[in-house]
């Protein structure tokens, strides 16, 4: 029974392990290409080979993408970027790519109500960046926080190459929510 019953438990213990890892693609900046276990883990992605190995980690600045695997339909790609106008670098999840690429950073939070007894409100801030095809640095266009910078002034000078969509900018047709349809309509109606 206690042979069975500890047979249990590391079978246990290796699937948590294991959940917390997902199939990867991990193709390093010397075009290198492996199909691995792993997450993103600040700047670094942690991996394995095989369940069974020990984890390795790699800091993104050697890594050229990582596309991991959440589910069937759920296939996420991660990018290490410079952001424009500042020292610091970021993991970055690509949402759309073609002329103009769109990418985001997501982090959670909670919020204590003033009120004893009441739940914890929990919220998520989405970071948007833009990059031009060839350029090296991103862009930060916004978060869907309600303070940002101007969205207004900050997408009609980054897309002042397609006035169509500048106009839409400005009269409101298009705005910060939807950013994803934004990047869209540059790529397809653009030059």
């Amino acid at each position: 029974m206690n042979k069975l019953l500890s047979t249990i438990i590391c079978l246990l213990i290796i699937q948590f392990g294991y959940a917390q890892l997902n199939y990867s693609e991990l193709v390093f900046n010397n075009d290198d290409k492996f199909i691995v276990l792993g997450k993103v883990k600040g700047e670094y992605f942690k991996y394995k080979n095989h369940i069974e190995d020990k984890v390795k980690k790699h800091h993104f600045s050697k890594i050229d993408y990582v596309k991991i695997r959440y589910s069937e339909n759920d296939i996420k790609t991660f990018k290490y970027f410079k952001i424009a106008d500042t020292e610091k670098y970021k993991v970055l999840e690509e949402v759309e790519k073609g002329k103009v690429a769109l990418y985001t950073t997501s982090s959670n939070g909670y919020v204590n109500p003033f009120e004893a007894g009441m739940q914890r409100l929990s919220y998520t801030i989405e970071n948007y960046y833009v990059k031009k095809q060839g350029e090296e640095e991103v862009i930060h266009l916004g978060s869907n926080q309600l303070f940002t910078k101007n969205f207004i002034e900050g997408a009609s000078l980054f897309f002042e190459d397609c006035m169509e969509l500048v106009k839409k900018i400005k009269t409101k047709k298009f705005k910060k929510r939807d950013i994803v349809d934004i990047v869209k309509f540059y790529n397809t109606h653009c030059n």
